[in-house]
């Protein structure tokens, strides 16, 4: 049996990629960014790092 109740959704990871986008010193929210992406991609192989690190304002140069 699925309990959807407990697994983040979309939303879920747009309101924290925004509140990451919001720390205005870029090592830090390169560094949040990461390690919430570390996390997310552990639980959800489909887990779009990418598009998750565009979302928080970090550059793909700077998250590799």
């Amino acid at each position: 049996m699925t309990t959807w109740g407990n697994q983040m959704t979309k939303k879920h990871f747009e309101d924290i990629a925004s509140a990451i986008n919001s720390i205005m010193d870029p090592h830090s929210r390169l560094q949040a960014a990461i390690a919430l992406a570390s996390v997310a991609i552990k639980h959800n192989p489909r887990f779009n790092s990418q598009r998750f690190f565009e979302a928080c304002g970090v550059t793909s140069n700077s998250a590799v």
